[in-house]
């Protein structure tokens, strides 16, 4: 039995062909496993015009550190005038950045040797201009993730999600949903999500927690509607008007909230 930590071993090889330097990833890259690679990116997006390949069939899973790393070299490289690609046959890593809003941002290519094909036309992203770091496009609602939150619920999720915040007559509505999945395998309810949101000026926080990654999507997206209505519709979700003092009512008017925060944690 080895007594060498998996998590410890190398998870990147390096090296150049031509005037491009090819990066192979392996295993995980997570949030262990990133801070290495991520400092190893930076220093070959350090100079002008850097020409990198991330070559990811071996990679067998990411996560939002990992992403964030991809996102951070992409843009490094385009504001220094450079190229960045991505080789992977992997329709879940496609899934995945479909899912965050990153689809079409990165160059994909199926193989190394068509990433290593010099074809400027093949570029899908955006040169950066200015000396800037490239901005991607992303959804007004970000989707984010703690732990090992699978595809498919991320999927559901940002359905949901675009469901609830796209609907006519809702004011802009933009900020993060963040959803956890728990390590702690005997916890009756490992998967939890927050949600903060601005609807139109008024702030919106919404608190979930379930045994299972669907019904917590499901609760999510009851309360995220719920709470949405009263941020957009103030004084039209069902309370009453205060009598007036001639039917006994209190002759002293209350003072308006004027806080524009709404919160939704009600236990399941």
């Amino acid at each position: 039995m080895s007594d060498i930590d998996p998590r410890s071993a190398p998870h990147h090889t390096e090296r150049t062909v031509g005037d491009t330097t090819v990066v192979e990833l392996r295993g995980e890259f997570d949030i262990f496993t990133a801070p290495p690679l991520a400092a190893r990116l930076d220093a070959l997006t350090a100079g002008p015009h850097p020409d990198l390949v991330l070559n990811l069939r071996s990679m067998t899973f990411v996560d939002c550190t990992g992403l964030g790393v991809l996102c951070r070299a992409r843009n490094r490289a385009l504001a220094r005038h450079g190229r960045l690609r991505l080789v992977t046959d992997s329709r879940g890593f496609r899934l995945v950045l479909r899912v965050v809003g990153l689809a079409g941002v990165f160059e994909l290519h199926p193989s190394l040797s068509t990433a290593l094909a010099r074809t400027p036309e093949a570029v899908a992203a955006p040169a950066a201009t200015d000396g800037k770091d490239a901005q991607t496009t992303v959804p007004a609602v970000l989707l984010r993730s703690d732990g090992e939150v699978d595809a498919e619920t991320l999927a559901y999720a940002r359905t949901k999600i675009d469901t609830v915040v796209g609907r006519p007559g809702l004011p802009d509505v933009t900020g993060e949903v963040r959803i956890t999945r728990a390590a702690t395998h005997h916890a009756d309810r490992p998967w939890s999500a927050r949600a903060a949101l601005h609807v139109g000026r008024c702030e919106v926080v919404v608190l979930a927690e379930e045994a299972t990654g669907r019904e917590l999507v499901d609760q999510l997206q009851d309360r995220l509607r719920r709470q949405t209505d009263k941020a957009a519709h103030p004084g039209h979700h069902g309370h009453r008007k205060p009598a007036p003092p001639w039917r006994g009512g209190s002759p002293i008017p209350r003072p308006a909230d004027g806080s524009g925060r709404t919160a939704d944690s009600h236990p399941a």
